[in-house]
């Protein structure tokens, strides 16, 4: 998971309608900062957060993460909101939904039975 030589894509779809911007932001903030932190790319942080400004969150959004290389890609309801080149925010955004404390563990588990069966195609 943490090889850079294949795409991986993280796809999130909001299901609590109540839930707002800010608390999503804070949220992967209190996960990414530490990570990007330690890689002295504390800058990053806000370059990804800006890309959620002008989002509106409701019921249904998407928001999908493809990492490509090095590069992170942002996409919200199908729309490029952002590319940013780091390694370190690749690494921290993945471990954060495959890593070893997930957030949704479910979703872990889902991911590692789809690339088993991926690998034996």
């Amino acid at each position: 998971v943490a090889s850079t030589s294949f795409e991986k894509t993280l796809r999130l779809v909001i299901s609590f309608g109540a839930l707002k911007r800010g608390q999503f932001l804070d949220a992967l903030e209190e996960r990414l900062a530490p990570r990007l932190q330690q890689a002295k790319e504390e800058p990053t942080l806000q370059v990804f957060k800006k890309q959620f400004d002008n989002v509106t969150f409701q019921k249904g959004l998407e928001i999908v993460f493809v990492q490509e290389g090095n590069k992170l890609v942002t996409k919200v309801d199908g729309k490029q909101a952002g590319a940013i080149a780091s390694p370190a925010l690749c690494r921290a955004i993945f471990d954060i939904y495959l890593g070893k404390d997930a957030v949704a563990p479910d979703a872990k588990a889902t991911f590692g039975s789809s690339l088993a069966t991926v690998l034996k195609s």
